[in-house]
C-alpha cells in the first residue's frame, strides 16, 4: 500500500480522495483529487504542537464521526509528552476543504 502521507516536520499532508471516503471527494483510483496541509500554523488546525511531537507520523481514517459526511481522521503524536513515554492522538473533523473544522486531543 502506498503512504499516504507526505511529512514536514509537525504536520502532514491529508491526500484526499484517498483518506477522506466522503464520495464527492473521490478520487479516481490511483489517483490524488487533492491534498491539504494539517499542521500548527495550517489546515486551520487550532492546536499546540511542540515541533518534536511527532504530529502525523500515524494517520487513520476514522469514518464518519460526526455526520456531515466527511470522514475524520485520527492523528497520532507519538512524542508529546515524551519524558513520561504517554504520547497522544488528535481526533480531526474535516471540513469539505480538507481543512480542520474542530479537533479533539485524546491524551493523559
Amino acid at each position: 500500500m502506498t503512504d499516504l502521507r507526505h511529512r514536514v516536520k509537525g504536520s502532514f499532508l491529508a491526500v484526499l480522495g484517498s483518506l477522506v471516503c466522503a464520495p464527492v471527494l473521490a478520487a479516481q483510483a490511483g489517483t490524488v483529487k487533492s491534498e491539504q496541509k494539517i499542521s500548527e500554523t495550517a489546515g486551520e488546525f487550532g492546536g499546540v504542537l511542540d515541533p518534536n511531537d511527532n504530529f502525523g507520523r500515524s494517520v487513520a481514517s476514522l469514518g464518519d464521526l460526526d455526520g456531515d459526511g466527511i470522514c475524520d481522521l485520527a492523528v497520532g503524536a507519538e512524542l508529546e509528552f515524551f519524558e513520561h513515554d504517554q504520547g497522544a492522538v488528535w481526533i480531526l473533523f474535516l471540513d469539505h476543504d480538507g481543512t480542520v473544522k474542530r479537533e479533539q486531543k485524546i491524551s493523559a
